[in-house]
């Protein structure tokens, strides 16, 4: 049989030879039928037979080819406590892009689509977590998975943007110039294991709501305000640095771009299409983080209107000249509502949350072979995850170990949750207050 197959582009490329993989989890309670979930993710790989697929080597390069969508998937059952972040597919690329991975505690079930971001990043990724669970629910009730066209392999970034006028020349991205941060270098021992470090704010729908109030009334997006309570988190947490000091911290923001387009881009058309907005922030430890949040909103719309998030995508060069940096930026990337799956009624969805992970390997090769004292920003620092899923707002923090001290990032955890408390209870103390003076 012969397969559809193409060239990677140089943006899949780093990850596949990284072997990064883009997971999304829901917990469910309740009865799940296991061998009916696999099926669903035959028909998943039916339906997108890239994620069948492999990466081949050969003579004029990498080259993404469908797979054999008669083969069994990858769909790993295993009993024991589980928690956010402990998830590990041993998918190699090279064989597969794309499993299943179903942790069983009792009645509830951490049930994770992995896909090597090579093929699908967050958004793509999401969609077919999504759709997974279609076809699920559509066998359960009636058999038969849904009914669906085979698809062909996705696009890569260049061909799509080639078909929506995307330019890829024009002056490069700004850097960002001398910053601060929490993020270190990490050493070769640090890497010891094969997950990233993983810690996780979760605010409830009560007092979410409260936030959204606060921030809506403040003239600020929920991203914008979230990103300002990250900042100055991240500001109120630097060692050895006075709280009255003004300090320049990067906030880098990625945007995803399918949507920007008329007609939008569909979420599995195109293998990764995000390119990134970048300010830089004077921060002490008393600033507002609704200044901030509106600093970095300001900066991102400019971004997209003179598109140099556009530029970014294509890599046209990361940083002015001059402007090489050593500080790791605070990378913060708004999923923003993640809708709750389609499940049959004996199954109820109790959380969502994402993660990834590489190949710890190639992580610690890269960190032994970079010279003394050179700082690598990719590897330093926390990458936050901002999402709401069921009414709560969720933020998540990930980074190479070593990249932050455990207390760090302890402390960044304690002041993200207290920021949004205050903030919340702010929203309280205004309401009480418009209702007396309408007595």
């Amino acid at each position: 049989m012969t397969y559809e197959r193409r060239a990677l582009s140089a943006l899949e490329l780093p990850y596949a030879q990284t072997n990064t993989i883009s997971c999304g989890t829901f917990v469910l309670q309740g009865s799940l039928e296991v061998p009916t979930l696999a099926a669903a993710f035959q028909a998943l790989q039916r339906e997108f037979p890239v994620l069948a697929g492999h990466i081949a080597i050969g003579a004029d390069g990498a080259e993404l080819v469908a797979g054999d969508t008669d083969a069994s998937p990858v769909f790993v059952q295993e009993q024991r406590k589980f928690t956010p972040g402990d998830v590990h597919l041993k998918l190699q690329p090279l064989h597969q892009l794309s499993g299943v991975l179903v942790v069983t505690d009792g009645d509830r079930h951490q049930t994770t689509l992995g896909v090597n971001h090579a093929v699908a990043d967050g958004t793509h990724a999401a969609f077919l977590l999504l759709r997974l669970w279609e076809h699920y629910t559509c066998l359960i009730e009636t058999g038969q998975a849904h009914p669906a066209a085979r698809n062909p392999l996705p696009s890569s970034p260049s061909q799509t943007a080639q078909q929506v006028g995307v330019l890829a020349d024009g002056p490069p991205p700004r850097g960002f110039g001398e910053i601060r941060s929490n993020g270190i270098m990490p050493t070769a021992n640090d890497v010891g294991g094969e997950l990233f470090d993983f810690c996780r704010v979760v605010v409830d729908e009560s007092t979410f709501t409260r936030v959204r109030h606060h921030a809506k009334a403040a003239g600020v997006s929920v991203h914008a305000f979230v990103s300002g309570v990250i900042t100055l988190a991240e500001r109120r947490t630097l060692a050895g640095v006075r709280a009255d000091a003004v300090v320049p911290m990067g906030v880098f923001s990625p945007v995803d771009l399918r949507s920007r387009f008329r007609p939008a881009i569909g979420s599995a058309a195109v293998t990764n299409f995000a390119g990134a907005s970048r300010v830089t922030v004077n921060v002490t430890a008393a600033s507002d983080p609704i200044a901030i949040g509106r600093a970095v909103s300001a900066q991102l719309h400019s971004d997209i209107e003179d598109t140099s998030v556009h530029r970014d995508l294509f890599g046209t060069g990361d940083h002015e000249p001059g402007t090489a940096e050593t500080a790791a930026p605070i990378r913060i990337s708004n999923i923003g509502l993640m809708p709750e799956p389609a499940l049959p009624s004996n199954l109820a969805c109790r959380d969502f949350h994402t993660s990834s992970h590489v190949d710890m390997n190639a992580v610690r090769a890269l960190i032994a072979l970079s010279p003394p004292g050179e700082s690598l920003p990719a590897l330093m620092g926390m990458h936050y995850h901002v999402m709401s899923f069921a009414g709560r707002l969720s933020i998540e923090m990930r980074g190479v170990p070593g990249s932050v001290p455990v207390r760090v990032a302890d402390a960044i955890v304690s002041d993200i949750l207290a920021q949004l408390h205050t903030q919340a209870d702010a929203m309280i103390d205004l309401q009480q207050l418009a209702a007396h003076h309408g007595e």
